[in-house]
């Protein structure tokens, strides 16, 4: 249950001052992680689809003195396997050819100031909320500015949303947001805000977020073998062309109990009119959401709380699962449950029952491999499996 209050807590801030504490100057730490995927989905004999990826980010962190730490990674994407040939613009000459939904990119660059009990980071940074509820592996332009008050944290953040045309400042999407992170004896919680300034329209823009505002209060309650974790988000009265025009709400209460034989999961989650839930939270299943920004599932078959303010989108999930040793380094496990959630493309709630299984095996300390198959029943009558190989370093 450690795991659950360090995951509440110290996504953002946490970790900084174990950082500053343990790094000399100019000492460089490397770490990282990633994957190579073989997927399949509704597949029938000779048709469905089927891809085979991979993933690999590198993080790196440089003490360049007592204060200030660089932080900057780098990420390379594949997420179909071409072959031989890959080119961007269908040529096979030359030496060298990319494409073909590879990715190789600059991850995040930024660096941190931290004195005493002040903290402040600027740069381009991976941003994950508590839980995943309110934000999932995102990237952000951003300020952060910190002050820890014991084991709490006091935290003003300002992100460049969108920057519109560069000549004119008014049509700039900005966010504004004041956070509070803390934890007591059993008790981790977290409240999180968000404004979204736009003076004027962006009709180029993709985030129609205009005068958007966000509320996102967190409670977690750990023991030694149970935990209860609480979220919601109010997000709305948005102006102009804004998906959030009126109040929208989501919320979700997640159980987990440790059993001598079995752990036991339960997840109650709903929106009301199209409220938010980030596409990477933990479902307790494979194929709905779990499928973050930059780490992609592959296997999302359906999702809920992204319906972006929908009118009468009331939607809900309701899982369960069972997990348990089967053997040395192998583990198992099955969920079933029932969603209700809303169809952009068709603009209708869909009704689906969920099964979800899975395998893993740890190969090394560094290594495991996962066998992941789920399934929608109803109206949407989908299922999607994966074989995955993963490597922390």
């Amino acid at each position: 249950m450690q795991q659950i209050m360090v995951a509440a807590f110290t996504l953002f801030f946490g970790s900084i001052q174990l950082f500053a504490q343990t790094q000399t100057p100019n000492q460089l730490t490397l770490s990282g992680d990633g994957f190579v995927r073989a997927v399949t989905k509704n597949r029938t004999g000779d048709t469905g689809d089927s891809s085979f990826n991979s993933y690999l980010r590198l993080k790196s962190a440089i003490k360049a003195d007592e204060f200030v730490t660089v932080k900057f990674g780098a990420i390379y994407n594949s997420s179909t396997a071409q072959g031989d040939v890959r080119s961007a613009t269908g040529s096979t000459s030359g030496t060298h050819h990319f494409g073909n939904n590879e990715n190789i990119r600059l991850d995040y660059a930024h660096f941190d100031y931290f004195k005493g009990e002040y903290f402040v980071s600027v740069g381009r940074q991976a941003v994950t909320s508590p839980g995943s509820f309110l934000t999932s592996d995102e990237r952000r332009d951003r300020l952060a500015v910190a002050k820890f008050i014991g084991q709490d944290v006091l935290v003003a953040l300002y992100d460049k949303r969108a920057e519109g045309v560069t000549t004119n400042g008014r049509d700039d999407l900005d966010m504004y947001s004041v956070n509070y992170y803390g934890k007591k004896e059993n008790l981790s919680y977290a409240l999180q805000t968000g404004w979204f300034l736009q003076k004027q329209g962006n009709t180029t823009g993709t985030l129609k977020l205009r005068d958007v505002k966000q509320f996102t209060p967190q409670l977690t309650y750990f023991a030694d073998s149970f935990a209860v974790d609480t979220y919601y988000t109010l997000v709305g009265n948005g102006t102009g062309d804004a998906v959030y025009q009126d109040w929208h709400h989501s919320m979700a209460l997640k159980f987990t109990k440790d059993f001598p034989i079995v752990k036991f999961e339960a997840l109650a989650a709903l929106t009301l009119d199209g409220g938010l839930i980030a596409s990477g939270f933990d479902t307790l299943s494979s194929v709905v959401n779990n499928n973050s920004f930059n780490y992609m599932s592959n296997t999302e078959l359906a999702y809920i709380g992204l319906a972006s303010g929908a009118k009468k989108a009331d939607e809900t999930l309701f899982m369960t699962k069972f997990s348990r040793e089967l053997a040395n380094d192998l583990e198992g496990s099955f969920g079933f449950g029932h969603l209700r959630n809303y169809s952009t493309t068709k603009g209708l709630l869909l009704n689906n029952s969920v099964v979800d299984v899975s395998l893993k095996y740890k190969v090394t300390k560094a290594t495991h491999a996962k066998l992941n198959f789920g399934q929608l029943f109803g109206d949407t009558d989908r299922l999607a499996s994966s074989l995955t190989y993963y490597v922390n370093f």
